[in-house]
C-alpha cells in the first residue's frame, strides 16, 4: 500500500504445462486482493505489470518504470470488494485455495483501505493522483462508492500524526464527462475536512 513502494504484478498468461491450478491471475482471490490493495494510493509510476515486458529487452529500473507502467482497477470500496469476492466465489468466477481465505481477504482489504488513506500524507505529498488511467463511465459508480466510504471511515493524518488534514484526490486526464466529474466531486460533501476532489 505504500505510495512509493514499487509493485510488480505478474499478470502474465499461465504457461503451458501440467499444473493442478490453471486459474488465471485475475480470477485468483489473493491476486485480486493484492492488485486492488496496491492500487488504492499507489504513485502512478510505481505499479508495474510484468505482462508489458517484452521478452529479451534489457531490464533496467528507469526503463521498467516507463515500459511496465500499469493501468489499474478503479478505486474500490471495501463493501464492493466484499460483494465481488462473495459473488465471485459463489459463482466459481473467483477462487481461493482455501475457501476460508475470502473472509480473511475481505477483512484485510477493509483495514488496508482505511490505513492507506489515513497515512498517505506521511510520505511527502498532499495529493493522490489517479491521472490518465483510462477510467470513464463504467468506473464512475465504483469510484463514487469508494469516495463515499473514504469520507465516512478514513481519518487522514499529517506527517506528525495529526488528524483534520486535507488530502487532494486528482482524477484528471481520464474519460469522464462533465456530469460524471460532477458526480465524483459530489461524492465528497462540501465542507469536508478530509478530501478535496480535482477532476
Amino acid at each position: 500500500m505504500h505510495p512509493y513502494t514499487h509493485v510488480l504484478s505478474a499478470r502474465t498468461p499461465i504457461p503451458d504445462g501440467d499444473y493442478e491450478n490453471t486459474r488465471p491471475y485475475e480470477k485468483r482471490g489473493w491476486c485480486r486482493f493484492e492488485l486492488r490493495t496496491a492500487s488504492i494510493v499507489k504513485h502512478q509510476d510505481c505499479l508495474w505489470d510484468l505482462n508489458l515486458h517484452k521478452e529479451g529487452t534489457a531490464v533496467e529500473f528507469w526503463k521498467c518504470r516507463l515500459d511496465l507502467k500499469s493501468t489499474r482497477p478503479a478505486l474500490t470500496s471495501p463493501e464492493q470488494m466484499a460483494t465481488e469476492l462473495h459473488e465471485g466465489v459463489t459463482s466459481g468466477e473467483i477462487g481461493f485455495t482455501s475457501g476460508a481465505d475470502a473472509d480473511v481477504v475481505i477483512d484485510l482489504y477493509a483495514k488496508g483501505f482505511v490505513a492507506a488513506f489515513d497515512t498517505a500524507l506521511q510520505y511527502g505529498s498532499d495529493c493522490i493522483f489517479y491521472h490518465n488511467l483510462g477510467w470513464g463511465t463504467a468506473q464512475v459508480p465504483t469510484l463514487v462508492a469508494a469516495l463515499e466510504y473514504a469520507e465516512a471511515h478514513c481519518r487522514p493524518k499529517d506527517e506528525e500524526g495529526k488528524e483534520d488534514t486535507m488530502v487532494g484526490l486528482s482524477f484528471r486526464d481520464n474519460w469522464f464527462t462533465e456530469a460524471e466529474k460532477a458526480r465524483l466531486r459530489a461524492a465528497i460533501p462540501e465542507g469536508s475536512t478530509k478530501f478535496e476532489i480535482d477532476t
